[in-house]
């Protein structure tokens, strides 16, 4: 026996190294050791030995009890009947049960699947009856010490926990005692989801009727090009793949300085770092062989990217606040205050329509459509769970209000942030009345009172941290008040580059290398502070300091990365940051922020057995997310938003073509600054400081 087992471990040593695959002495060599396995073994069958095991583990300690009086419902006797006295049928469901005690409980995950595929596929049938296997996950626990077992059965369909607890139950144990560790609240059978309900049906009608016109749409265009028809009818063209895709591979130089490129590049890998800290943080919802690793994961120095992530919303939020403010002061400043106020509805409106058709198919897939795609021993109480905030508080979603109607309680927590967005762009809008309403004559008091406006905005959520701590134990900052000095920042300088735009650049060669040097240091410091903060579990006074006075140096950092970047002085920086790549992947940050989150939870919801966690598998699956959810963000960008953007400018009329604007008789030629073509003019009143 010793031979064979020295054997068994150095024949794959061999093979690998010698490369023995196709070696004629290598198979031999297994053909050897296989009939030197059956002659120490005798004659026994392997199976046979690993079915006595088992039965005497698990169902046979059932089949050996007379539960004919104890209540157990008739159709789950009969089946038990037949499972008991059927060979190959107690094999595969005695088999599908978690194992305990299983290699490596000291250091796994306290949790255990069982074999959720062989229990789903067991379907018996006699002339009487139909016995399909039910798997339950996690349906029994087992206390042991100060840990408990979560491991999963397989019964026939038919049989509850109730029955299952009647049938083992044989000194008299308190049923409701015993109800604490056997359930029935998460089984699976081979037919769960097998038939789609009527508002399934209605929602996987709407995604055909949309993919049959973005189809027609696209057949039309091709045959109007190969038609050489110049122009094609706008309204038949709004679904076409053709057009919609040629806009979202198309790039800009930015010769006119009015794009603020940079911005496309900081949003990528906004959107990059916000994936990844979701992709690590949901590896705490799959059961691993190291879960101690995995706890200390966090804590350590290079994880730093994982508890600084939400500084990429904040990010997201600065430049949505940064081009408010940068695009109303360009146009729209210009009207009477009367006007302004009239058409902030309709600023309303467009901002509704731009966002929620994505968010409306992606709420359609998920709560209706997802749970048909797959299963798993976690599909349904995933999906469950993620699903029933979303039918309960349906209209906060879409009323975008869910951060503060239902916060603990949220339809996929990551739609919290276009709630505060839209409740932001909603206040930003009166503010940038107010000050249409007196930059032109006093630009230096509007500018104040916006330095004003955001110590009270750096204050107020200081002082809700501290005087109700119970709001946000876990400082998950959801709340919309939280994000208003970083908003704001935004606004702020958003009006001040708008209105300061003719200014020269302020910094010289070596100084804007200096200064450059020192942002990048503070923004890397201010990743290590939150780190610092979070892993050590300092005290709720400190990370709420944290939290609030990080914000406005996190802010100024992306604001010397636009100067800078806007008057060409940022180097490889702004050429990377504003490369085609960017720009293309940018209009995609959108859609890719709604659908990550579908696309880890799939896979998650999906897994079988227990995974390792390491960096280098975190790695590979945080990348595998990321391809996947941009290849998917390119379908619901082709299907969904470009289609609806084009139909609200047929609509309300923005997609008509502008005159051009009279040209200016002050107006100089333009004028090199650095790497970009900036267009110098003179007038009076922005020589002295206004727009």
């Amino acid at each position: 026996m010793a031979i064979i087992f020295k054997l068994s471990i150095l024949l794959p040593v061999v093979y690998s190294v010698f490369g023995l695959n196709e070696n004629a002495a290598f198979k031999n060599e297994i053909k050897t050791l296989k009939r030197v396995s059956e002659e120490a073994f005798g004659n026994l069958s392997l199976k046979e030995n690993l079915l006595e095991s088992f039965n005497n583990l698990y169902l046979d300690f059932v089949c050996s009890q007379d539960f004919s009086n104890r209540n157990v419902s008739n159709e789950c006797f009969k089946e038990m009947e037949v499972v008991c006295n059927t060979t190959d049928l107690l094999f595969d469901m005695a088999d599908a049960w978690s194992k305990i005690p299983y290699s490596g409980m000291r250091t796994a995950t306290k949790q255990d699947f069982g074999a959720f595929d062989q229990c789903i596929k067991i379907d018996y049938q006699n002339e009487n009856m139909r016995i399909l296997g039910k798997h339950c996950t996690f349906g029994w626990a087992i206390p042991m010490e100060d840990s408990v077992y979560l491991l999963s059965y397989c019964m026939p369909n038919s049989c509850s926990a109730t029955d299952l607890i009647r049938m083992i139950n044989t000194i008299s144990i308190p049923e409701n005692i015993l109800e604490q560790v056997i359930n029935d609240r998460t089984c699976t059978n081979k037919l769960t989801n097998s038939e789609m309900d009527p508002s399934s049906i209605v929602v996987t009608t709407l995604f055909a009727t949309f993919l049959f016109l973005v189809v027609l749409s696209t057949v039309y265009e091709v045959y109007q090009y190969k038609k050489n028809v110049e122009k094609s009818n706008p309204l038949l063209t709004i679904f076409s793949i053709f057009s919609n895709g040629k806009k979202l591979i198309q790039t800009s130089k930015n010769i006119s300085g009015e794009q603020i490129q940079v911005f496309h590049g900081i949003k990528v890998i906004s959107m990059m770092w916000i994936l990844a800290g979701h992709a690590a943080g949901f590896f705490a919802f799959l059961p691993v062989t190291n879960q101690n690793e995995m706890d200390s994961f966090q804590t350590e120095k290079y994880a730093r990217y994982i508890t600084a992530a939400h500084l990429a919303v904040d990010t997201f939020f600065y430049i949505s606040g940064f081009l408010l403010a940068y695009q109303y002061f360009k146009t729209s400043s210009q009207k009477p205050i009367l006007v302004q106020l009239i058409s902030v509805p309709s600023m309303i409106l467009h901002r509704y329509l731009r966002i929620t058709p994505v968010v409306l198919m992606f709420f359609l897939y998920a709560v209706y459509l997802a749970k048909y795609i797959g299963d798993g021993p976690i599909f349904t109480i995933f999906y469950d769970t993620l699903n029933t905030p979303c039918k309960e508080h349906w209209w906060a979603v879409f009323l975008y209000i869910q951060n503060y109607y239902n916060p603990n309680d949220m339809c996929y927590v990551h739609l919290w942030y276009l709630s505060a967005d839209f409740q932001l762009f909603f206040i930003g809008l009166f503010i940038m009345i107010g000050m249409a309403w007196q930059y032109k004559r006093r630009f230096n008091m509007v500018l104040m009172c916006m330095i004003f406006l955001n110590v009270l905005f750096l204050a107020l959520p200081l002082y809700t941290k501290l005087r109700f701590p119970n709001y946000d134990p876990e400082h998950l900052e959801y709340e919309t008040h939280s994000k208003l000095i970083t908003y704001f920042m935004g606004v702020m300088f958003g009006f001040y580059f708008r209105c300061q735009r003719h200014k020269p650049f302020i910094f010289n060669r070596v100084s804007n290398i200096v200064v450059w040097i020192i942002t990048l240091s503070a923004m890397f410091t201010c990743t290590v502070v939150l780190h610092e903060v979070y892993s050590n579990d300092s005290s709720h006074i400190g990370k709420s300091l944290c939290d609030v006075f990080i914000k406005p140096f996190w802010c100024l950092g992306l604001t010397f990365i636009t100067y800078s970047s806007i008057y060409g002085h940022g180097g490889i920086i702004n050429w990377f940051l504003s490369t085609a790549f960017m720009q293309v992947i940018s209009k995609l940050t959108f859609c890719v922020y709604i659908l990550h989150m579908p696309v880890i939870v799939f896979w998650i919801a999906t897994r079988r057995t227990r995974h390792h966690f390491s960096d280098l598998n975190l790695f590979f699956y945080y990348w595998g997310y990321l391809v996947i959810t941009i290849m998917v963000s390119v379908i619901w960008t082709l299907m969904f938003e470009s289609p609806i953007i084009n139909m609200e400018k047929l609509i309300f009329g923005s997609g008509k073509p502008k005159k051009p604007a009279p040209k200016n008789k002050d107006e100089k030629p333009t004028e090199h600054n650095g790497k970009h073509l900036i267009t110098v003019t003179h007038k009076a009143p922005e020589e002295n400081g206004y727009c």
